[in-house]
């Protein structure tokens, strides 16, 4: 993950502290706290609907049993992977980083609440690996 924080980017990140510090590292903590507040209200709540957005998205998709390489899963896939990059402050992860982060999803109860459990964290999971496998590690 290149010491950059997703998952835990929002309003209760203080609750992460440690846990970001012990995977990345400090200055990776230091990084997001500065990103997140330099979005100030405005920009916080846009990046938090956006995550509710997806999420709702997410679970409508796997709801109409689309497989996760459909074009309609991919698209979706696709706006994930922006979001992903706003979390990291304007960083596109590489295909490996993005897989990595992907395969957290369902195993990560804390992620895994946002897609509706498991199965769903593993749709996310699926649809992400396909658009992982297509961008480039450069």
């Amino acid at each position: 993950m290149c010491g950059r924080l997703v998952a835990m980017t929002n309003p209760k990140q203080l609750d992460y502290r440690d846990e970001i510090i012990a995977r990345w590292g400090e200055p990776a903590y230091d990084r997001t706290q500065q990103w997140w507040q330099g979005l100030g209200d405005v920009g916080q709540e846009a990046f938090l609907a956006e995550s509710q957005s997806l999420a709702q998205d997410w679970l409508a998709c796997h709801a109409r049993d689309l497989p996760p390489a459909s074009l309609q899963a991919q698209a979706l896939a696709r706006r994930h992977y922006a979001w992903i990059t706003a979390g990291w402050g304007g960083v596109a992860p590489t295909g490996t980083q993005l897989a990595g982060l992907a395969q957290m999803y369902p195993e990560d109860p804390r992620f895994a609440a946002n897609y509706g459990g498991s199965d769903g964290a593993r749709y996310v999971r699926d649809a992400l690996m396909v658009l992982a496998a297509q961008i480039s590690d450069e």
